[in-house]
């Protein structure tokens, strides 16, 4: 706890503090537009699902040093037979970043999944994300849900090029559930502020 309690204050002080006191190549003041620590961020990507199914998906973070929210909603579409699925997740986040180039956060909230009936249940998320330059960054969020007993697991690993505020986003999706399986490539944007 008392790790967790160093790194939320170390990231509050990263984007508030401009004199921050300790001036190390591995821990300084936040840019604007870096990866890290966003005031703003949106993602908007498509992802290829197996089989004729598609999904477009968008994800919002607000926050101001350790703490965040998040929204993220995902619209599956399917050709034959026409049938549409949309998976809505709301976390608050705890973000911890004593580092330039590296940030980890906690997360808990809801999941909706929303197709021949809705459903809301508890989530977690656990998102790490690795930007070793302001051109270049790898992030794995992995989420966990619970819907009526049964376990949702949301896993979204992506590579991140371009600049300090937009980058293209190439990575692989995957969302398990015990009876069914949507998993494929997706590419799109990352905009953050």
């Amino acid at each position: 706890f008392k790790a967790m309690a160093v790194g939320g204050a170390i990231s509050t002080r990263r984007v508030e503090d401009v004199s921050f006191p300790v001036h190390s190549p591995e821990s300084s003041p936040r840019k604007s537009g870096d990866a890290l620590l966003p005031f703003f961020r949106l993602d908007i990507t498509h992802q290829e699902v197996e089989g004729d199914a598609t999904a477009q998906d968008s994800r919002f973070e607000a926050g101001y040093g350790s703490i965040a929210v998040q929204a993220r909603k995902t619209t599956y579409r399917e050709q034959v037979p026409s049938d549409k699925m949309e998976i809505s997740e709301q976390h608050v986040l705890y973000r911890m970043s004593v580092t330039n180039n590296f940030e980890i956060d906690l997360g808990a909230g809801f999941m909706t999944l929303n197709g021949m009936q809705t459903t809301t249940g508890f989530s977690v998320t656990l998102p790490i994300l690795y930007h070793p330059s302001e051109f270049f960054g790898m992030e794995f969020r992995p989420v966990w849900s619970s819907l009526k007993e049964n376990t949702i697991q949301d896993f979204d690993s992506a590579v991140l090029v371009g600049w300090r505020y937009a980058s293209l986003k190439a990575g692989y999706r995957w969302m398990h559930s015990p009876r069914q399986s949507l998993d494929g490539p997706e590419v799109g944007i990352s905009l953050r502020w």
